[in-house]
């Protein structure tokens, strides 16, 4: 389903022969925009989760009980939305499905 989703957008960007289109288009690409803009959020709340991790594991060897655990994954809905908008943007190949061809290179 994804993937149908993916084209569609895609569709919907390259079109800007009607005012409807064009409008679809500005709309989409504000959504993108609007996606992207978490990007920097998300890599400070994945930072944050890195070092806490760090922190536990340290405090596990070292048999300390104090435990920073970042409360609830609000930087997962960020991460979806940015990884959509990689997707839309280019992020995303077809994947090979049954009765496709498919070429291997080797660089």
């Amino acid at each position: 389903m994804a993937s149908e989703v993916i084209i569609l957008i895609r569709s919907l960007l390259s079109m800007t022969s009607s005012e409807t289109s064009k409008l679809w288009t500005t709309a989409v690409y504000q959504v993108l925009c609007d996606a992207l803009k978490y990007v920097p959020n998300l890599i400070d709340a994945l930072e944050y989760e890195i070092e806490s991790t760090k922190k536990e594991t340290l405090a596990d060897e070292e048999g300390s009980e104090d435990k920073t655990k970042l409360e609830g994954d609000d930087w997962l809905p960020m991460a979806r939305q940015v990884v959509a908008a990689l997707c839309v943007l280019g992020g995303f190949q077809q994947r090979v499905r049954p009765g496709c061809s498919a070429q291997v290179c080797c660089l």
